[in-house]
């Protein structure tokens, strides 16, 4: 998706931003549980690793995991 910004200054110059595209995956609430257990079991203590990417303390590939584990409790009406 593009998106046209006009700048502010004397000369209007315009501008493009390019945002990147979102994908929109409809799950089950089966499914949502079998990806959430599929990524705790990657991640050994679960609590420990909640307690770590509370305190960002993960590298970017464990972020992304915690990410996606807040985004599962929340769909799984647990967060």
């Amino acid at each position: 998706m593009l998106i046209k910004c006009i700048d502010t200054d004397i000369l209007r110059e315009e501008k493009w931003a390019i945002m990147s595209e979102s994908t929109v995956t409809y799950m089950s609430p089966e499914q949502l549980q079998a990806r959430y257990n599929e990524l705790a079991s990657r991640v050994g203590d679960l609590e420990e690793f909640k307690v770590r990417g509370a305190n960002y303390d993960l590298d970017a590939d464990d972020a992304a995991i915690y990410d996606e584990l807040r985004d599962l409790e929340f769909l799984l009406g647990r967060g």
